[in-house]
């Protein structure tokens, strides 16, 4: 988790120009990594620091009240960064996890992935990838250098590129 968040402050020193820093807010998975980004990597930074989620059973089954995504983003708020774009809603069943299950159909749809980077291992591995406003493309490092073997306008499942794409090339 600390290598990945270095990452994404390595990622916004480069590409976040220093006038829209704090319009910038950056979402992680759950409240408790915002927590722990806050006293390490992202410590003094002006970027703002907000969650998806944070697991309350009392929250999830309607006990107390929720608090919706849109009431966190703000007029002022211009970039979005989601952190983790591994992070699959749609491997948490809904039963157990109801606020991830609503995300994937209310704020995900919404956003537009602007960089994507899924590695897959093994005898037929790749990678996802994409630079916005650029295809999908699954690519295989052949002597040091990347190869695209397939490439379309949309993404494609991860499902679709393991059994399917990778296999085929």
């Amino acid at each position: 988790m600390t290598g990945s968040m270095q990452l994404i402050r390595e990622f916004c020193n480069l590409f976040i120009i220093p006038e829209k820093v704090t319009r910038t807010r950056i979402f992680f998975p759950e409240a408790n990594e915002v927590t722990f980004a806050r006293k390490s990597v992202f410590g003094g930074a002006s970027l703002k620091l907000d969650y998806l989620t944070k697991p309350s059973l009392f929250e999830d089954f309607g006990f107390v009240s929720k608090v919706k995504m849109a009431d966190r983003v703000k007029p002022e708020d211009e970039l979005f960064l989601v952190a983790y774009p591994y992070f699959n809603v749609n491997d948490y069943p809904p039963f157990f996890y109801p606020k991830l299950a609503a995300l994937s159909s209310s704020l995900f749809p919404k956003m537009e992935t602007l960089y994507y980077i899924h590695n897959f291992k093994g005898r037929n591995g790749g990678t996802l990838f994409r630079c916005y406003p650029g295809p999908w493309k699954v690519l295989r490092k052949v002597r040091n250098k990347y190869v695209c073997l397939h490439q379309q306008e949309v993404m494609p499942s991860l499902k679709e590129v393991a059994l399917d794409i990778l296999p085929s090339a």
